[in-house]
């Protein structure tokens, strides 16, 4: 009998975040298989800090996916992504047992069909994926899962930290959204917020985000002041774990790494817009959500279909700084 389930794991940071504690249930439901995710690279170390996955399969393309698949066959697969390719991929690589939601036509695919009920959709993503459990019996309820930083690149940060002489007021942000411009708050409004941390909390700032960013988060460093230092694009998923776990608040639009500081208990101050803070906001406190209520919101899209994004330029600065001031007063920054 073969002894492998595997995780067809998804393509971002948040969602792939969301979906660990469906994960960690899947474990607990078969603690005598072997638990493999299949991820793309640029995540693999995510896994890698939590007990729960035992290996992760590393893939760039359905190809390469497909012959790691066929190479280690495992028994089932749940697969997280609604997308036809993940299915077909795992069809071809013949995983017995196929489990997904029969999304785009995919009953053909799937083994376990299982129909989405549209109430779902309106609840936290984390239940999205755990429902998926279903098909496989009856899972454990869900719990917090448990991060395990790296002990080289916690070394990694001391070093950083020692280097650049922080020893305390260490506040993280995340100016850029990966899935689109939409998400984002305006980097002017980021400059002048940070400008303000500086001059009320004698703070140090690190700068995170994709390679793609950087230039967001470079203009940001180049004219907030001193003590502003820019990480985009420079750190491992691993590294930057460790960086974040430094922070004593962490300021950022709806985005990966904004989970990735929740996992770590660090207090975040997230800036909500055109997504859906009742589906995605952290899954745990401590956090403070600003947003503003209009019409047109959350309209879940990459860019405005309006074109004036005031979901975002209406949040003020002085808003976001009272909600980072009250964890900021709270910790006696």
């Amino acid at each position: 009998m073969n002894n492998i389930m595997a995780v067809k794991g998804l393509n971002w940071l948040g969602d792939a975040i969301l979906s660990l504690p469906a994960i960690q249930c899947l474990k607990k439901m078969f603690p005598d298989k072997q638990l493999l995710v299949f991820t793309k690279s640029y995540l693999s170390d995510l896994y890698s800090m939590f007990d729960f996955v035992d290996q992760t399969i590393q893939y760039d393309c359905s190809l390469q996916a497909y012959r790691k698949l066929k190479i280690l066959q495992p028994g089932t697969c749940l697969i997280l992504p609604k997308s036809l390719s993940s299915a077909c991929v795992c069809l071809l690589a013949r995983v017995k047992n196929r489990i997904g939601y029969s999304a785009e036509f995919r009953s053909l695919f799937l083994t376990n069909s299982v129909k989405l009920n549209p109430d779902l959709l309106k609840t936290h993503r984390t239940h999205y994926y755990y429902n998926l459990l279903s098909a496989l019996g009856s899972p454990p309820s869900l719990s917090p899962v448990i991060i395990k930083l790296k002990m080289k690149s916690q070394e990694d940060a001391d070093n950083i930290m020692v280097d650049l002489k922080i020893t305390s007021n260490l506040i993280g942000i995340a100016p850029g959204a990966a899935y689109g411009n939409a998400k984002q708050w305006p980097v002017s409004y980021y400059l002048n917020l940070c400008r303000q941390l500086i001059d009320t909390f004698n703070c140090s700032i690190f700068i995170f985000g994709s390679k793609s960013e950087n230039y967001l988060c470079e203009y940001i460093k180049q004219n907030a002041g001193q003590n502003v230092y820019n990480f985009a694009g420079k750190t491992s998923l691993t590294l930057l774990a460790s960086l974040i776990n430094k922070c004593k608040l962490y300021i950022s639009n709806d985005s990966g790494t904004m989970h990735l500081a929740n996992l770590l208990n660090i207090p975040i101050v997230v800036i909500f817009g055109p997504t859906d803070d009742t589906t995605t906001k952290p899954l745990k406190q401590p956090y403070e959500i600003v947003k503003i209520n209009l019409n047109c919101s959350p309209c879940l899209e990459r860019t405005c279909p309006f074109g004036h994004q005031l979901c975002m330029t209406q949040i003020d600065v002085n808003e976001v700084f009272k909600a980072c001031s009250k964890y900021l007063f709270n910790n006696n920054v």
